[in-house]
């Protein structure tokens, strides 16, 4: 584990570990973003394979989730004779244990080599409420018509399971497998739902900030606090178009956009308006986080925030940028409501708000909110 950045285990982790006793099940584990989820993984085929040679599947959204899982993977193993492979490649016929790594799309095209030669024991779900989002669930219940059986035990992982991801979840288990008759066992260490940062997903050691904008000054506003933060290593800016990422390539130096299928740079400022760094990815040296507007979901939302401070590190802040602000200081009210956070107005070092709308109707709205939080106190 101090191999990937661990020096003790950590609640989520140790939890794990009982799973490995018992023989048949389905398993749904929940925890708060960066806190070393995917790390279990390793901790658990680690434990299953002192007991029995085994054939793991690990399905992930994206490629480079892919591609960090069998980093970090072959990190944990190197000192081990357990294999890690993407499905996509030819796998020498006598290697066994082996652990596949890939997308539903990925599993669906893999030849049937590795599955005929010994069918799979263990299927890890990493991001599940993604794997059976609108845009995943049919591939990921495909994927697992083909890699499960009556004796497969599956282990899902995410910070968030809205009740409809898991109705989705249990009706592609059972229709992998008509036999099974799954009642999952619950791991959970953070609640969805809750208004308590404490128990719900978010970091409680990051600090959450607002400024006030509009969409021709967002670049503006985005350079002024890589210019004023101190000590910034890395920079995250999410959910923004295509058309402002190419904007703030010419005013922000040293940034690159992410592409899918694309490995990350040594780039300080990256900006993904694809969303593929949302979810469990692990960046580097990142403090900092941008979010250009609301999400279109609290869900995603807890996982953009997850970004910073992650596996232990913690500290980081992260920035939501408000264009509009007639619209979004009603929805950033109600946001705070259901998350139970309070995110406070961005100053400079200097401690003056930083307040950069041009027009009459944004100034306008800044004071009501002010005048707002004033009643409220």
């Amino acid at each position: 584990m101090r191999n990937m950045g661990f020096n003790t285990l950590n609640e989520i982790q140790s939890a794990v570990i009982p799973c490995v006793t018992i023989e048949y099940g389905d398993f749904v584990i929940q925890a708060k973003a960066g806190s070393g989820k995917s790390s279990s993984i390793a901790i658990l085929v680690s434990e299953a394979t002192r007991r029995t040679v085994k054939t793991f599947v690990i399905i992930v959204p994206s490629e480079i989730l892919m591609h960090q899982m069998i980093s970090d993977l072959n990190c944990f193993f190197q000192h081990e004779s357990i294999h890690v492979f993407p499905v996509t490649s030819e796998i020498p016929s006598r290697m066994i244990p082996i652990i596949l790594v890939g997308t539903p799309r990925m599993i669906l095209n893999m030849p049937e080599i590795p599955i005929s030669r010994l069918p799979v024991s263990d299927i890890f779900l990493d991001e599940a409420d993604d794997l059976f989002s609108s845009a995943f669930h049919s591939q990921t219940n495909a994927a697992l018509k083909r890699v499960l059986s009556h004796t497969t035990k599956t282990y899902s992982f995410s910070a968030t399971f809205p009740p409809f991801i898991l109705s989705r979840l249990e009706e592609g288990i059972n229709d992998a497998d008509p036999r099974r008759n799954t009642e999952f066992i619950r791991i959970q260490h953070c609640v969805s739902t809750s208004t308590d940062p404490a128990r719900n997903p978010l970091r409680t050691d990051i600090k959450y900030f607002y400024v006030l904008s509009d969409y021709e000054r967002t670049a503006n506003a985005i350079k002024s606090i890589v210019d004023h933060e101190p000590s910034i290593h890395r920079i995250l800016i999410t959910n923004l178009s295509h058309k402002m990422a190419q904007k703030l390539a010419l005013v922000l130096p040293d940034s690159t956009v992410v592409k899918s299928g694309v490995p990350i740079g040594p780039s300080r400022i990256l900006m993904d308006p694809t969303g593929i760094l949302s979810r469990g990815v692990n960046i580097a040296s990142l403090d900092i986080g941008i979010s250009i507007g609301f999400p279109e979901s609290k869900e995603t939302i807890l996982h953009q925030w997850g970004r910073v401070g992650r596996e232990g590190k913690g500290g980081g802040k992260f920035f939501m940028i408000l264009e509009s602000p007639e619209d979004e200081i009603q929805q950033l009210e109600y946001l705070q409501f259901q998350l139970g956070v309070c995110l406070e107005e961005w100053s400079s070092p200097g401690g003056h708000p930083f307040q950069i709308c041009p027009t009459v109707d944004g100034r306008m709205h800044a004071i009501q909110n002010l005048v707002s939080r004033y009643l409220a106190n």
